[in-house]
């Protein structure tokens, strides 16, 4: 057996149709064209070994001796013809690869692109689904975990529509083994009863009903449900306290986009973590979001008159406080190899013809010392966004029917909104793989650890990236302050991520009409509730506040 010309290094479905393939991995274009699945590509090793007959080998020897003629090579590849006739030839026959079954396939594709691992305690990202994996665990999570496997499967490579009535067939046959695990009062305990639930609601996302971007809330919601029930004992494990810290961001984040009320038991989870950073940050994110459901009650239901002036005003007062200890907690020096952020790149210019293709926006580029503080610095930065909005909508609430943009507060407000998007922008890169490519690993420091995840390669780490940066970009979208050019590259982003992980989400994000504050302090006044007593003139001031209405040219 010996090598004999360049071997094909094509898939075996287009070697078999005997078609040229572009061998992009892990499927080529035809394959996903054509709605299959991609077999696959052989071994480096079987191409090269090759069954061969000693003809084949003599050619192959004399084709490389110099001053072999074409006649003398001809005579001896007869030769070995006629001894190969006269003799019995031995056939060593390479076995094929192995077939991995399509539930094996998408459950490696799940795990190499949702669950992040850290060698840090409590730093990782959904780590605790490796764990339940490994625990062969009950039914209900079993089967919610071939449904998710398969849903992300499909959404990538496509499948046709064999693969998703199988994910809808497991996804309902989980939901319903879900329904009897909850209402046990044994199972209803269980890690492996709240990683299914889990499950549930990146299922909705890889395979919505409908275009809501709040479709997996009732799942959210309902993880919330069960880490209540659970109760302290949760936190006494590492993998129990990793899920209550992924239930408890999961629900902040929904808050967040849905100004919906904080729940009232703030002292049931705030509990101290293993860092120091990631406590800081859930107690900072808790109180905004307790504090915007008060603006909310306060501009909906409290009449426009004097006599409330002072009680949006406290509001108003309340959130730039919100917005000075999250900038505090930005800025503060916790572990260097946790928290570290710096620009390590700049781009000058993108043509606009390549904008919307194009990874990186004009403007610095951030690498983080660590996934999970980018996720938090990212997450802070939007609610320190809405925030900000809060703070305009007092404003205009104050200041009516004056123009709102002419105050102080508007214009502090919009500078500062302008310099967390180009932050936003900034490290979206390193969220979506960007320092990936070889290319580029050139500008990450020595002290800095790319995205691992638990097996697989880090070439494209855009799964577990895409789906925690979905909402940040979104926001991008929905703000005033962000640019006709910021918007658009947000867009392509998302629809990006739509194209390369199939989060149907991401897609919702980008047709995204709306915008804040403009449209919601429209919103605001159209709704205002009409002053009993003294009425708000335009011209009142509060000097023993120490807040007048001041038009800035």
């Amino acid at each position: 057996m010996v090598f004999d010309g360049r071997p094909s290094t094509g898939c075996y479905a287009c070697r078999q149709r005997k078609v040229k393939c572009d061998d992009k991995r892990p499927n080529c274009t035809r394959c996903e064209r054509a709605g299959r699945v991609c077999p696959g590509y052989r071994d480096p090793f079987e191409r090269i070994l090759r069954d061969q007959t000693s003809s084949v080998v003599n050619r192959r020897g004399t084709r490389g001796i110099p001053g072999t003629s074409k006649r003398q090579a001809r005579t001896q590849e007869s030769a070995a013809a006629k001894q190969d006739a006269s003799s019995t030839a031995i056939v060593v026959k390479v076995p094929p690869p192995l077939a991995q079954h399509i539930e094996e396939r998408a459950q490696c594709h799940f795990i190499a692109n949702y669950i992040w691992d850290s060698p840090t305690a409590g730093s990782g990202i959904n780590e605790y689904f490796g764990s339940l994996i490994r625990e062969d665990s009950s039914g209900t999570f079993k089967k919610a975990m071939e449904a998710c496997a398969l849903a992300s499967l499909s959404a990538q490579v496509g499948g046709g529509h064999s693969l998703r009535v199988k994910v809808m067939e497991l996804y309902g046959q989980a939901l319903s083994m879900a329904a009897l695990d909850i209402q046990d009062p044994e199972r209803n305990k269980r890690d492996d009863t709240l990683g299914a639930v889990l499950l549930f609601g990146l299922i909705d996302n890889l395979i919505p009903s409908d275009s809501s971007i709040y479709q997996p809330a009732k799942h959210i919601f309902a993880a919330v449900d069960l880490v209540r029930l659970r109760g302290y004992a949760q936190l006494q494990t590492a993998r129990g306290r990793s899920m209550f810290n992924r239930v408890k961001l999961a629900m902040l984040r929904l808050l967040g986009m849905s100004n919906g009320e904080a729940p009232p038991d703030h002292a049931f989870w705030d509990q101290p973590g293993v860092l120091r950073w990631r406590h800081d940050f859930d107690s900072l994110m808790w109180d905004s979001m307790f504090l915007q459901s008060r603006v909310n009650n306060v501009l909906k239901h409290t009449p426009r008159s004097a006599d409330n002036a002072h009680l949006v005003l406290n509001k108003m007062r309340e959130c730039q406080e919100a917005l000075r200890k999250l900038k505090e907690w930005n800025d503060r020096d916790y572990s260097p190899e946790l928290f570290k952020m710096e620009p390590v790149a700049w781009v000058h210019t993108v043509p606009d013809v390549d904008l919307e293709t194009s990874p990186v926006y004009p403007g610095p580029i951030y690498a983080v010392s660590c996934f999970s503080s980018a996720v938090a610095r990212q997450s802070g930065w939007v609610v320190a966004l809405t925030l900000h909005i809060h703070v305009i909508r007092c404003t205009a609430w104050l200041c009516y029917p004056n123009d709102y943009r002419t105050t102080p507060e508007y214009i502090s407000s919009s500078q500062q909104c302008a310099e967390m998007i180009v932050d936003i922008i900034g490290t979206t890169p390193y969220m979506l793989g960007w320092f990936q490519q070889q290319q580029q690993k050139k500008f990450i420091p020595a002290d800095m650890q790319l995205p691992r995840f638990l097996c697989g390669n880090d070439r494209h780490p855009t799964y577990l990236g895409g789906d925690l940066i979905c909402w940040v970009l979104g926001a991008i979208v929905l703000n005033d302050f962000s640019t006709n050019s910021q918007r658009l590259w947000a867009r392509a982003r998302l629809r990006h991520i739509y194209q390369t992980c199939g989060l149907h989400q991401a897609r919702t994000q980008s047709e995204l009409t709306f915008r804040d504050p403009s449209m919601r302090i429209a919103m605001d006044l159209e709704n205002m509730v009409p002053a009993e007593g003294p009425a708000l003139s335009h011209s009142t001031a509060f000097p023993e506040s120490g807040w007048n209405f001041r038009a800035q040219r």
